[in-house]
Order: structure tokens, then sequence, then C-alpha cells
């Protein structure tokens, strides 16, 4: 056995104090005289041999108690019965950007460099190690001393997803005896309660880094208005997150528009509490418009920059398929700088019509042929917007022939009693940003004559009835938008209720080409875009230069899904999504939203939640390598119970004598 603090044994000598207290006692004996000796004979006999098992007793209570006092302050170990001898050693390095963080020593990861280089220094030149980096979980097995340390000076700080319950998953099914040496802050992201930490045969050592927990974050962006046409005011919202325990004042904010510095701020954020930060843009560009906004925050600062983006046409194509034009839409439409509306007959329709317009009105028509909803039907899989107004006139077979390509809800009757619109749908995004709250009060307009549509559909309803019956029904086709109409818009009171406006504006000018793609860094997402005819011969990138690759993607129905798999977009910025040497649109990639959150699991909760107790050792970063290579076992609670268990003993004795003289 061995003592981490051994200067504190010469306080044994203490364990002395109660055999000099007891020798002493021993001179302490009255003289007494009595008539008859065999009286004091038959005294004798009963107190003698009782009083000196109970003297002993209680002296070697004391003395014991005593010694495992400072037994237990002396830190008592012994050595793991298992040397490294043979057992394989993983060496499991903590890269994720949490390591920025810092302390009174310095930077966190810098720390981990050290620690990992002076471990492997003390290793037999013999010897080999595996080293795991956490981030990506990217692994260097039976790598030599020297490979081994020049990969941990190579190491740098990445993204990742992945956690130390998948680097240990597979040590634990290998069959091996294996030495797992953590080195980490033990972000609560990062490892959790497994039952594979339960498997005693995994030696595992913790070394714990500990840094300030500070930091602040953007957390996204967004807009007062889903539209954005330029040279138009837009209200932007920055929000930040303060993950201090204190609050903090006058943080700067910047916002860059394609990559210039448009506006400034700063702003004060409560303990652990979020904080907006507004400001009002205009964008004379049109295309895709980068937007990026940017804090300083330090030492944790990659974090500090947010990536999003729009897409400005700097004209709406609006298509109108109608036998008769409504004068309604002419002048909802009428601003020529905005819209280039056009209404068209089914019957002199071209393919070119179509495939330029943003949106296409599909208003009443008597009758439409295939070819022309097939045309339809592909440009709003490619990313333009449909609104179906169904001819009320026309026979309910006929219209479900009419409109069976968009596997929109089948039309099962014609009603033609009055109704009343009762309720809307505020979460969707043609009304969430128009309309706040509806008054109990408000009066909506009266319906003569409608559709009724089968209640079981995709498509969500965003206008209901009185009687609970969808009157306008929303959904997705391929990356662009449809809507169906089940009564026709255009009647005076609909058209001219100010309930008319919202509905038939945005959604024709709310597209999915209006925003640029999110995801977070590393994450594995999808993105449609428009059907790739042949895409065999077709040429698909994502990023540029050297960084560039060819993502996974598939057709279907009409569009095509391009599929990013893990740690594919390993950075935050702008990918352009490149098909043929052209970018069709770009993919904004931010950091983990995890990994800001600088909360960390203690070395109580780690050695009792997750970990396996018997065969788990905590050490501190301030641990020398050679603690931590030859695991020991502390053993200073068994001697704290030890000492406890002398106090009980020695209370029991006392009350038992107590009791023997009340009695005597």
């Amino acid at each position: 056995m061995q003592f981490l603090f051994p200067n504190i044994l010469y306080a044994l000598f203490l364990a002395l104090i109660p055999l000099i207290l007891h020798l002493i006692n021993l001179r302490k004996h009255k003289k007494m005289y009595f008539s008859s000796l065999w009286f004091l004979k038959s005294i004798k006999q009963q107190t003698s041999r009782s009083k000196k098992i109970y003297e002993w007793l209680l002296l070697l209570a004391r003395t014991i108690l005593i010694g495992a006092i400072v037994t237990a302050f002396a830190g008592p170990v012994i050595q793991n019965e298992k040397s490294l001898g043979n057992k394989q050693i993983h060496m499991i390095i903590d890269n994720t950007f949490s390591m920025q963080n810092s302390n009174s020593k310095g930077n966190l990861y810098d720390q981990v460099k050290n620690k990992a280089l002076e471990i492997t220094s003390s290793l037999e030149s013999n010897n080999t190690l595996s080293i795991h980096m956490l981030a990506t979980g990217e692994s260097f097995n039976n790598q030599t001393i020297t490979k081994a340390q020049d990969i941990i000076q190579k190491s740098k700080l990445q993204h990742g997803n992945k956690t130390i319950n998948d680097i240990v998953r597979p040590l634990g099914t290998n069959n091996t005896d294996n030495q797992i040496i953590i080195l980490s802050d033990f972000q609560q992201n990062i490892v959790f309660p497994d039952t594979i930490f339960n498997d005693s045969t995994l030696q595992t050592s913790l070394v714990m880094f500990e840094g300030e927990n500070t930091n602040i974050s953007i957390d996204t962006i967004w807009f007062d208005k889903p539209v954005h046409i330029p040279n138009e005011e837009t209200e932007v919202s920055v929000q930040l997150k303060n993950y201090n325990e204190k609050p903090v004042t006058d943080i700067p904010v910047q916002l860059f528009i394609n990559d210039k510095l448009t506006s400034v701020g700063s702003v004060n954020i409560a303990a652990n509490a979020t904080e907006t930060f507004k400001t009002k843009i205009q964008i004379a560009e049109t295309g895709f418009i980068k937007i990026k906004a940017e804090i300083q925050d330090l030492p944790v600062n990659f974090d500090n920059n947010y990536y999003t983006g729009i897409y400005l046409s700097s004209q709406y194509n609006i298509l109108e398929v109608a036998d008769s034009s409504s004068n309604y839409l002419k002048a909802l439409f009428n601003e020529k700088k905005r819209f280039k509306f056009r209404s068209v007959k089914p019957q002199q329709i071209t393919l070119s019509n179509i495939q330029n317009a943003n949106t296409i009105i599909i208003n009443r028509p008597a009758k439409i042929s295939s070819g022309i909803t097939s045309a339809i039907y592909k440009a709003v899989g490619q990313g333009a917007n449909v609104i179906i107004i169904p001819n009320e006139n026309l026979s309910i077979n006929s219209l479900n022939e009419q409109f069976a390509q968009f596997n929109i809800p089948k039309f099962t009757a014609a009603i033609k009693e009055k109704t009343v619109i009762k309720q809307l749908n505020l979460n969707h995004s043609i009304y969430s940003e128009a309309i706040t709250n509806v008054e109990e009060n408000t009066q909506f307009p009266g319906i003569l004559k409608y559709l009724k549509v089968e209640r079981n559909n995709s498509l969500t309803p965003l206008i209901y009835n009185d009687f609970d019956e969808s009157m306008l029904l929303s959904g997705r086709i391929g990356n662009g938008n449809i809507y169906v109409f089940t009564f026709n818009p255009f009647i005076r009171n609909f058209a001219l209720d100010p309930l008319f406006i919202p509905t038939m504006y945005n959604a024709s000018v709310i597209t999915n080409r209006n925003i640029i793609s999110q995801i977070e860094c590393t994450k594995p997402g999808t993105f449609n875009i428009g059907k790739i005819d042949d895409p065999e011969y077709s040429s698909i990138l994502v990023g540029k230069n050297q960084n560039a690759f060819i993502p996974f993607y598939y057709t279907k129905q009409q569009h095509t899904v391009i599929s990013i798999r893990s740690n594919q977009l390993s950075e935050p910025g702008y990918y352009p999504l490149n098909v043929q040497d052209s970018t069709i649109n770009y993919i904004a990639v931010n950091h983990l939203s995890k990994e800001s959150q600088l909360k960390f699991h203690d070395e109580k909760y780690l050695q009792d939640q997750i970990f396996n107790q018997s065969a788990t050792l905590i050490f501190s970063s301030t641990d020398t390598s050679d603690t931590i290579l030859s695991p020991i076992q502390k053993l200073w609670k068994w001697f704290t119970l030890l000492a406890f268990l002398m106090i009980l003993i020695e209370t029991i004795l006392i009350v038992m004598r107590k009791r023997v003289k009340k009695h005597s």
C-alpha cells in the first residue's frame, strides 16, 4: 500500500494518546478498608475481569479510530493487480469545439495535447497505442509512440457529432484487454449512461479538464416577412444566447450582406437568457443574397457567426390559366416593377409560359388538356407554385379527372348552401406574418357555393368553414407548393374582404426559391431541387474548388433529392450547389447548436451514473502521467468507514458500562 500524502502519517503518533491516558488512570485508584476480607474478595471477583476487558476494548477502539482518520487523510492507495502488460491502450482525445474554452493555465485543448504527449512519453518505446479523435470518431489504431505523438501534435479542433459512447462501444466487443484513457471536459452532450460502461473488463481512466462556463452564441436569424422585394425595407432579427451565470453588456453585433458590412449594433443579455438584435436593411441586388451575422466573444468563438440567405427576384412572373381573366388578379398584380402578370386561355398556353412562371393560377377553366397539366405539374416540382381554383359548375367526375395528376384530395360533392368562413390556420406562412391574431367577433365573408373534399388527405387545411370543412388546402409537390380552393375566391364578398389580399398574394409570392437551405455542420440532410431529366449525364457538385464533392442524389416524382451524409459538410459557411457548372442554390452551414451549451458532468455524476465504479478511475489534469498509466485504487473511503465503525463501537461500550454501573 502506498500513500499520496505520506507526511500526514506522522500524525499516527496521536494514536498513543489513548494509551497514555489509560496508563495515567491506572494510578488514580483510592485505597478502601473493609471490616470483612470476605466481602472485598467477593466484589473483586465480580468486577475485575469485566472492567479490564472494557478498558482494553475502549483503548483499542480509540487507537484504531485515530489511526484510521490519519490514514484516510494520508490518501492510501494500492496498485491495480493488472499492470499495463499486454493491455491494448486506447486514448480518446476530445477535440470538439468546447475545448476552445480556457482556464488559468490557458487554452484547454493545448493542455489536452500536452497531457496526451506526456502520457505517451511515459510508455515503453516498444508499446503501441490507438488514438481516437472524438469529434469525428477518426481512429488511428496500433500506432508507435513516435507516430502517435505526431498525430497528437497535428490534431486540431473539429466540428463533430460523435460521442464517447460511439467510440467505446466497439472496444467493449473486441474481446481484448483494454486500457482506455479519456482526456476531455466531459461536456454533457458527448457522453451518456450506457450499458457498455458497465463492462468491468474495460479499465477506464478519465482525465478531467475544467474551463470557465462562459459563452455567447448566435442561435438563429429571421425576417419580419416571408416575401422580400428589392429596395424594400426588411427587418432582420438576430437571436443571441448567453450561457453565462452573469449578465453581459455591450456585445457587438455585425450584419453582412454578400460579405459587405451593412449594420452594426450591440446588445445586453441577462444571465442564461436570450436577447434579439433587430435592424432594418434594404437590398438592391437580386439573385442569391448571403446574410451573415457576427459577434465578438472569446475564448469560445466557433459559434460567433451565423449564416443564412434569401433569393430575391427582380420580378415575379404570375401566369393565370383561365377562360376569362379575373379583374381582381389584374388589380392585385398591377405593379409592373414587381410583377409580370399574364393571363392565357388553356388552348393558347405554351410550354415557355409555364417554364417562366413563378406562380401558375388555374382559374376555373372549363377544360384543360392533360399535356398542360403535366407541364404545370413538372414546373411545380422544380419550384413553382400552383393555385387551383376548380370550376364548381363542372361535374364532380370531370373535376377529379381534370386535376388527377396533382394528387389532390378528390371532390365528393357540390354544396349550394350558404356557409361562413370560421377559422384560419395562422401557423402557415401565408398568414403567420400577415395576421397576428383573430378576434372572436371577427366577421368573415360568407360563401354561397363550394365543393366538398375527402377529409383524409395529405394536404394541410388553411381555411375552415362553420361545418369544420376545408375551404383552402396547401401542400408540397417536389420543390414547389400547391394550393387548392374549394370555392371561387373571386366572388365579390370574398374578393373585397381584407382576407383576400394576404391569401392570394402570399400564396403567389412565397415560394421555396425564396430561401437558402440551412443545415448544421457534420449532420446529414436532404434538399430538393428541380428535376434533372438525365442525371447520369449531369454534373452535380456541392462546394467549390478542392473541397467540392459529388453528393448522393435520386429523382422522386417531379424533383431531384440531394442527400448530404454525415461529416460531408464539416465547416460552417456557404456551399454552392452546382448543376452542370451553374449555381442553382446555396447551402448555409452553421455550427452545431448543442456544442454551444457549456454544461459539463461533474466527477460524482460520471462515477455514479455513467461509468463502472469498480473499473473507472478519475484524474485531474494536474495528475502525473505515471499516476494515470498505473491504475490505483484509492482506499480512503474504507478507512473513513472504519473510523465511523470505531466511533459506533466506542459509543456502545460507554452506554453498556453506564448501564452496568447503574444496576450495581
